[in-house]
């Protein structure tokens, strides 16, 4: 009884939020692309998504406005990396405005990131280091 009742109360709140017009909070977002754009204020840039995804798969190829603050972190790679052509995976929250806010990027030129230390191993996705 008591969890139906608990059931009940988080539905009422949930309708009572729909109905106030109040949205879901913002998602984490995990994406690569590559860099169409950086603004000479330097704290946004411009991405395209999955840029080489089959048309036929579930990735999609769209242009998102990323931010970044002094809370962000560069993984191998500093602000001032930021350049035209060059790959990116981002982590962020994406705000209400839908752009992003990155809380980690990496920058990359090649495969690898752009002030990766050649002597430093790196960890691949499968799990194995290189």
């Amino acid at each position: 009884m008591i969890i139906a009742s608990r059931s009940k109360l988080l539905l009422g709140v949930a309708l009572m939020a729909v109905a106030l017009g109040q949205q879901a909070s913002p998602g984490l977002v995990n994406f690569n692309g590559v860099i169409t754009g950086v603004s000479a204020l330097g704290n946004e840039f411009h991405v395209f998504t999955n840029p080489n995804a089959d048309p036929q798969s579930a990735y999609k190829k769209e242009y998102k406005t990323v931010d970044f603050n002094s809370s962000t972190t560069f993984e191998g790679s500093a602000p001032e990396d930021l350049k035209l052509t060059r790959g990116v995976q981002v982590i962020g929250t994406e705000q209400k405005d839908g752009k992003i806010l990155a809380t980690k990027i990496v920058i990359y030129e090649g495969n690898s990131p752009v002030r990766a230390n050649k002597n430093t191993p790196m960890k691949l996705p499968n799990g194995q280091t290189r």
